[in-house]
């Protein structure tokens, strides 16, 4: 129940984007996002090592409940106290009305497929932080190292790599989003995204798991902060942070169904299977995006 209220009450990543998207001026706006971006990146990562360390040294795992609780209201108060917003009083009462304001995103073209690209960027890069290390056992057959490297810390290379190479790729991919149509970085990005997952079916052993997972990292960390800025600039007026908030639950849902969908097939398909169906999808979403979203977009103006 825990867990569940947790993610539940957790808004931070949509009120973030939210709060940087409708305060950012248009052209720095991929920059912003990047930035925003690269401090979720580095915190995913610190924060499993973070938890390890401090579970070692405290008298027991509740109390990293409360280390927790503790960075939490730090970071409300940094919050609070450090960012600046323009002010827009509601024209309105408010009022909650998901299932409407969801159907009024949803009619306009471009807003679902900007959704499913989202959920496509999740379940790559971290709906398959899981499987990669399941993947990484496999590869290893049951020995304990590969090269001298023990079990452990190819785990931890396979994780960390993505996750460095995102990070700093992601300031020169914040410059390309501001600087070119987001339209077109978005294609671009899903064609980058496709060529990195396409080797994972034929990767043979740990080093060449690191490899594809810093290309990854490297080529397609961009699309988050291209769709970010393609969704408030489609979102109907005065809703643009409730579209983004829909799409951060889309990114969401990608982070969950990955491992879930890897489950189902793996006893059936293998891992190498489950990469294969995964590249098809992230085929489909390049697909869809340059048969319909570019065409949509530009007799739209975005």
């Amino acid at each position: 129940l825990g867990v569940a209220w947790i993610g539940a009450s957790n808004g931070l990543m949509a009120s973030s984007q939210a709060l940087v998207a409708t305060n950012t001026p248009t052209p720095a706006l991929g920059r912003a996002l990047s930035i925003v971006q690269t401090g979720s990146l580095i915190g995913s990562t610190v924060g499993p090592v973070l938890g390890g360390l401090l579970a070692a040294v405290l008298p027991a795992y509740r109390w990293l409940y409360l280390v927790g609780g503790a960075l939490g209201v730090v970071n409300t108060a940094l919050v609070l106290g450090r960012t600046r917003e323009v002010s827009a009083p509601p024209r309105e009462r408010l009022r909650l009305h998901l299932w409407r304001d969801l159907r009024a995103c949803l009619r306009l073209p471009t807003v679902g497929l900007l959704f499913y690209l989202m959920f496509l960027f999740a379940s790559t890069f971290f709906g398959s932080l899981t499987i990669v290390s399941l993947f990484t056992l496999e590869l290893l057959g049951g020995q304990a190292g590969y090269l001298g490297i023990g079990q452990a810390l190819w785990l931890s290379l396979v994780t960390v790599s993505l996750t460095l190479a995102s990070a700093a790729a992601l300031p020169l991919w914040g410059r390309v989003v501001d600087r070119y149509e987001p339209r077109r970085v978005t294609l671009a990005g899903q064609a980058l995204c496709l060529l990195a997952v396409l080797p994972y079916p034929f990767v043979q052993n740990p080093p060449q798991l690191v490899a594809v997972r810093l290309v990854l990292g490297a080529l397609a960390v961009g699309l988050q902060p291209a769709l970010l800025r393609l969704l408030k600039e489609a979102a109907p007026a005065g809703m643009e942070a409730r579209a983004l908030a829909f799409g951060t639950s889309a990114y969401m849902l990608g982070h969950g169904v990955a491992p879930f969908l890897a489950g189902q097939l793996a006893p059936w398909i293998g891992l190498r299977g489950y990469f294969a169906v995964h590249a098809l999808l992230v085929a489909s979403g390049l697909a869809l995006w340059g048969w319909r979203g570019v065409r949509r977009t530009e007799r739209q103006g975005l």
